[in-house]
């Protein structure tokens, strides 16, 4: 299965106009920090499968030309991980796919966008098994707003999970997500910094660590953080300074970053 991570930052694209701060000036340089909205396509075998469609989407498609998509998986209904829907439906060619997410985030869409030419959508039910094809996905739900109406959803693919906007994991998710070979999460906020409906990059790591993950990808990524390389140090010594021994891996996801699991 192999993983391309189309976009990996926050509801603001990096670098932001007129902003001079060391984030913006290296993402302008051409560093590691340079972020689109959050978004990643997952293939395997003839299989392609998109995970939310921001406002930067054509760009994103355009840049990594998949030769198809078979189905989308939406974590949740912000404008970060939607607002390109309309922009994909108009680049897709082959038939009607189906776009997975809940029973009201749908209805609520429905009525934003109108019918669509080329997407339809589909309900997912928590923790139940669908397959995309010969893939199996498995849906399970996150905190991350403060109305329990709005849902937010990860997915788990055999022994890799997804899991870019939360604050906060439901004890039957974690039991789910346990001791997985690489897992993907929310890191929006740098170390220490505090957010009621995103993880810190600390509060990952030890999250990561009480789930024994093998390898721990950090997405979401703000303008809190210091440019990609200095934060990414920072983050693996704090996991070494607090002796854990999971994860066995600790690496800053940013935009074009392919993974193999």
């Amino acid at each position: 299965m192999h993983i391309v991570f189309l976009g990996t930052g926050p509801s603001r694209a990096i670098p932001r106009k007129g902003h001079r701060d060391a984030l913006c000036r290296d993402a302008r340089s051409g560093g590691k920090s340079r972020r689109l909205r959050s978004s990643a396509l997952i293939t395997s075998g003839k299989t392609t499968i998109l995970i939310d469609s921001g406002p930067d989407i054509l760009k994103q498609l355009k840049q990594h030309k998949p030769k198809q998509i078979d189905a989308v998986l939406l974590t949740h209904g912000h404008e970060d991980a939607i607002d390109g829907l309309k922009d994909l439906d108009k680049w897709l060619r082959q038939q009607q796919i189906p776009v997975y997410t809940d029973r009201l985030t749908a209805q609520l869409l429905t009525h934003r966008f109108g019918k669509f030419k080329h997407l339809f959508f589909s309900k997912l039910k928590d923790y139940s098994p669908f397959k995309i094809k010969q893939v199996e996905v498995i849906p399970f739900p996150v905190l991350h707003t403060q109305d329990k109406r709005f849902k937010t959803y990860g997915y788990k693919f055999g022994s890799f999970c997804y899991a870019s906007d939360f604050h906060e994991l439901p004890k039957r998710t974690k039991t789910l997500l346990k001791g997985l070979n690489t897992t993907i999460l929310d890191g929006a906020m740098y170390l220490g910094v505090k957010m009621p409906t995103h993880m810190s990059a600390d509060a990952t790591v030890r999250l990561a660590s009480e789930l024994k993950a093998r390898q721990l990808i950090l997405t979401q990524s703000g303008h809190t953080y210091p440019p990609h390389n200095q934060a990414e140090l920072a983050i693996r010594r704090y996991a070494k300074a607090n002796q854990l021994a999971f994860p066995k891996k600790i690496r800053l996801a940013f935009d074009g970053l392919e993974l193999k699991n």
